[in-house]
């Protein structure tokens, strides 16, 4: 039918016979017809009138503890966000619901309390949005963190760059001052949405003691992050919104972090018999490569890059070989960003088998520069590359770019104008890939999928890729090797040779004072805690990075449900 004020299609669900018809006419998969359980009616909190789209349930925080939420984008991590922190009042599936609707409907459980709270104003809630790039003004950031604690301006390092503007700061500067605005609030509720973009491993470890400290307080402490490593450290506790991308998200019951990432992983929600998941997401032990042992290589020099600053970065000799993806990690300010820029201009002026290197370059920083839809993009600058059927499969497909082709590439949002710029990167046929923080406002299918887009180009192009990222799991997915660079940020610093995986992460994690362990049922690098014996075990032996006796362990089929629940309120 026809709405006659807009002059858009709108389906009338109660015409709906499932035939499928309308699914399969309608292109870029716009409409989805899904068959939900009955039982699930009784958890329906909120329907967005327009879209269609429902939730099931919602997250349950708790005081003095913090709950992490995992889900993929567009599952419904951010409606249930605005229903907790009080920005819209769920609907109840109906046209509208009033407050004391909610807080009858949610009658017996914690989330009563809560919401009772919240609507008396009793609870003042403090939210660190998910794309900071909104922060930008002509502000200075001395104004922006004007009464927030000094203690934790000091510990994420803003001190000496107080007198700047709010527009002139890094991705990590901004994320580092939106953090400490929102901890530093008189709230009684806090909420970070994907506070470890941009952040390096240091800073991800200051954020952890940061939040813990709201929570010892006994503050309500709610954190939606994709970064595995970083959740698994954060949390006490864990719940997932899984479901269908704009069509439906449902509220799990609640696991520890461990078990509940590992569910997430493979899929699986045994407390619920609910599967999710196709197949299992695994982190395997690959056979690595060795390095410097392929015929084709490309090398480079000792270079060196100065700036007025006063900043230096020397980039020792080394070499590459082709089909191998290499991960460059370091402090921020360290000078990873002029590291790949150094490369791509001397490889600009080089030669590979009598033609010039090719090369493509996909920057941390994003600005589309496009009037026109996706579809119009790549059908003017990458053609070729679509009509190649296994670029379409393996990386335009497999990063759901058909869905977005008729928006307009000015008004995607922050996590689908990555998958787009990633993409339009592996679509030139180059001889090098530098992708420049590629997992920042993915979710974890999606930084899965770019580390298997990006190995399949490398391998099946038999070029070279050089991928700067924080998150450890994405650089252990998809790294044959690891370049480190290290030294004093904002000062002097070095780009070492590449080296293994294992010997770069084990340099480079001694350095940070952290120790890692492969999850025997996952796979998945896990953080261990500070002074644990395991912790430890490893810095005694000089193996930060993972225990033998973890990485040759093999996952098993399922997570262990060994204290995995810890309580469940929603009993759908």
């Amino acid at each position: 039918m026809i709405e006659p004020a807009s002059k858009k299609a709108k389906i009338d669900e109660d015409l709906c016979i499932g035939c499928g018809i309308c699914v399969n006419k309608c292109p870029y998969s716009a409409i989805a017809v899904l068959n939900l359980p009955d039982s699930w009616s009784d958890t329906l909190v909120h329907k967005y009138l327009t879209s269609g789209f429902q939730l099931f349930w919602l997250p349950s925080p708790k005081p003095g503890r913090i709950l992490g939420i995992l889900g993929k984008n567009g599952a419904g991590k951010t409606t249930a966000l605005k229903i907790l922190t009080g920005e819209i009042v769920p609907n109840l599936g109906h046209e509208s619901a009033d407050e004391r609707a909610v807080i009858t409907y949610f009658r017996g459980k914690e989330l009563q309390r809560y919401f009772t709270e919240v609507y008396a104003k009793r609870i003042r809630v403090a939210f660190k949005p998910q794309y900071i790039e909104n922060l930008k003004s002509e502000e200075k950031l001395s104004t922006y963190l004007a009464g927030s604690d000094s203690e934790l301006v000091m510990s994420f390092g803003l001190s000496g760059i107080l007198s700047r503007r709010m527009k002139d700061l890094s991705g990590g500067e901004l994320q580092k001052a939106a953090i400490v605005h929102t901890a530093s609030e008189d709230a009684g509720a806090y909420f970070f949405d994907e506070p470890a973009s941009f952040l390096d491993v240091k800073e991800r470890l200051q954020l952890g003691r940061a939040l813990a400290r709201l929570a010892a307080l006994g503050k309500y402490v709610v954190v939606v992050e994709h970064d595995l490593v970083v959740l698994d450290y954060l949390a006490d506790y864990l719940t997932i919104i899984y479901g269908e991308a704009g069509a439906y998200g449902h509220v799990s019951n609640v696991y520890s972090a461990r078990s509940g990432i590992n569910a997430y992983l493979l899929g699986h929600l045994a407390s619920q018999n609910i599967r999710f998941r196709d197949s299992p997401v695994r982190f395997y032990k690959r056979s690595m490569p060795e390095m410097h042992e392929r015929s084709e290589k490309l090398s480079w020099p000792v270079l060196e890059a100065r700036y007025s600053s006063g900043f230096r970065l020397s980039i020792l000799p080394g070499e590459i070989g082709r089909g191998e993806a290499i991960g460059v990690i370091g402090e921020n300010g360290i000078g990873k960003t002029t590291f790949v820029k150094k490369i791509y201009n001397h490889f600009q002026e080089k030669y590979f088998s009598g033609r010039p290197v090719g090369i493509s370059y996909k920057p941390q920083t994003i600005s589309p520069k496009f009037d026109g839809s996706v579809e119009e993009l790549f059908r003017t600058y990458a053609k070729a590359a679509l009509d190649d059927r296994t670029f379409s499969t393996d990386v335009y497909e497999s990063l759901r770019i058909p869905r977005l082709s008729q928006k307009l590439v000015s008004e995607l949002s922050g996590g689908e104008l990555q998958r787009v710029a990633i993409v339009f990167a592996l679509a030139s046929r180059a001889d090098i890939y530098l992708l420049d923080e590629p997992s920042a406002y993915l979710d974890v299918e999606e930084r899965i999928a770019v580390s298997k887009a990006v190995r399949r180009t490398v391998e099946s192009r038999n070029a070279v890729s050089f991928v700067i990222d924080h998150d450890l799991s994405l650089i252990d997915y998809i790294s044959d090797g690891l370049v480190l660079i290290d030294g004093v940020a904002g000062k002097s610093a070095t780009a070492h040779a590449p080296a293994s995986l294992h010997d770069g992460l084990n340099t480079f994690l001694k350095q940070v004072g952290i120790t890692f362990r492969r999850d025997k049922e996952t796979g998945r690098p896990r953080a261990n805690k500070a002074g644990s014996n395991l912790d430890r075990e490893q810095k005694s032996s000089g193996e930060y990075f993972y225990q033998s006796s973890f990485e040759e362990s093999k996952p098993s089929e399922e997570p262990s449900q060994d204290g995995a629940m810890i309580f469940s309120e929603n009993e759908s």
